[in-house]
């Protein structure tokens, strides 16, 4: 196979390859920019040999392929710094994610632990019925007093049980 075809086949794969991943939205667009323009790159130096061999004779290199190569290789170092750039961000975003999440947890226990404080200083049973038994219950809501307020579900008359 000629060298030509070949990179004209991959760059028309990789074309395809970058819309069925951004259709399916398993590649952000800001990375799949840079490999849509390479394969675009690709296809039209695939096309038009004579712009890679011209621009191999005005960089002084023999063999119009080894331009391509030497080319390809680049691009791959540039998105490789790019990724380390990304990743190096990403991780002092987990750090700061991790540091704010320990200090949510440590704030809940907090609160936990003064929760739990409340309840133990409590009493166990109401101070009114403290003294009645609790079969007699059911009698202490027929003997409160009503209770005046500016409830919207009070009775009319501003009575609320």
């Amino acid at each position: 196979m000629n060298p030509y075809t070949f990179a004209l086949v991959l760059s028309l794969a990789t074309l395809a390859l970058m819309v069925n991943l951004l259709r399916t939205r398993r590649m952000r667009e800001k990375y799949a920019i840079w490999w849509t323009l390479l394969a675009l790159a690709v296809l039209v130096l695939a096309l038009n040999p004579r712009i890679l061999e011209w621009a191999a004779d005005l960089i002084g290199i023999g063999e119009p392929t080894n331009l391509l190569f030497v080319a390809s290789g680049s691009v791959l170092l540039a998105v490789c710094i790019q990724f380390s750039g990304e990743l190096s961000n990403l991780e002092e975003d987990r750090r700061a994610l991790c540091e704010e999440l320990a200090i949510l947890r440590l704030e809940t226990q907090h609160l936990s632990d003064r929760v739990a404080d409340l309840r133990t200083d409590l009493p166990a049973v109401p101070p009114a019925t403290a003294d009645m038994p609790t079969t007699d219950l059911a009698d202490v809501n027929d003997k409160r007093q009503p209770r005046t307020h500016d409830h919207p579900k009070a009775a009319p008359g501003g009575v609320l049980w």
